[in-house]
């Protein structure tokens, strides 16, 4: 289980067959940060996570915490981040109202626009 938190971290945690949790690794960032995810298909054989924060920039980890890419996603905070079903794209929400599809290598696919609300996009589900 990973979590993201405003004291500028994420926290991966390991549990066990007993409801037992344990820290295991902490990644450390400059900024507060609004969100975290896993790749959950199968289709993804990549081991790595997906943190977003406060200045609209994407990182992604290995397990063991090694920084593997970083990219400039949004002008303003990035809410949600997610890994899409084919494990292909990285999607993302932020206060400009927009969600945006990334490669992996951080290049921008396509940029989705229509929400009006001044608080942007919150969090959104991707179909399989």
């Amino acid at each position: 289980m990973a979590s993201a938190s405003e004291d500028q971290t994420v926290k991966l945690w390991k549990g066990d067959k007993n409801g037992n949790w344990n820290l295991e690794t902490t990644l450390h960032h400059s900024v507060p940060l609004r969100a975290v995810a896993f790749p959950t298909s199968q289709a993804c054989s990549e081991q790595v996570i997906a943190s977003a924060g406060i200045d609209g920039i994407v990182r992604l980890w290995s397990l063991d915490g090694k920084l593997q890419n970083t990219f400039l996603a949004h002008k303003s905070q990035i809410n949600d981040v997610r890994f899409s079903p084919d494990c292909q794209t990285i999607a993302t929400t932020s206060n400009d109202s927009t969600v945006k599809l990334w490669s992996w290598q951080g290049e921008l696919k396509k940029t989705l626009s229509g929400h009006e609300s001044y608080s942007g996009v919150q969090s959104y589900s991707v179909l399989e």
